[in-house]
């Protein structure tokens, strides 16, 4: 018999989450194992502890190309004096985008 190299490791669930990831399981047809590994995976990526995962990249990706976009419009407001508003909801956006940064890490 082969010997296995992953560690069983108890986990409770809230009824709702345990139902979606069913679901989820079912509609991607991969086991719930294999997406609980991908999820454990991404919590320590977030907190630098092993590999970085290509979902944690993807989301530095977009965050970065989001708040570039953003910086472009912001130039574009203030060079068409569109007003106050959108430049505030703008620099509010920057902002989220910018926490979001500091909450990954980066």
């Amino acid at each position: 018999m082969a010997t296995r190299n992953k560690h069983l490791q108890s986990l409770y669930l809230e009824p709702d989450r345990a139902e979606m990831l069913d679901a989820l399981a079912t509609e991607s047809r991969i086991p719930k194992a294999v997406l609980l590994r991908e999820a454990v995976d991404d919590l320590l990526s977030k907190h630098k502890k092993g590999v970085t995962t290509a979902t944690y990249l993807k989301l530095r990706a977009a965050l970065k190309a989001a708040r570039l976009q953003l910086a472009a419009y912001r130039r574009e407001i203030v060079q068409r004096k569109l007003g106050v508003v959108p430049l505030q909801n703008c620099d509010r956006a920057i902002d989220r985008i910018d926490e979001a940064n500091a909450a990954i890490g980066d």
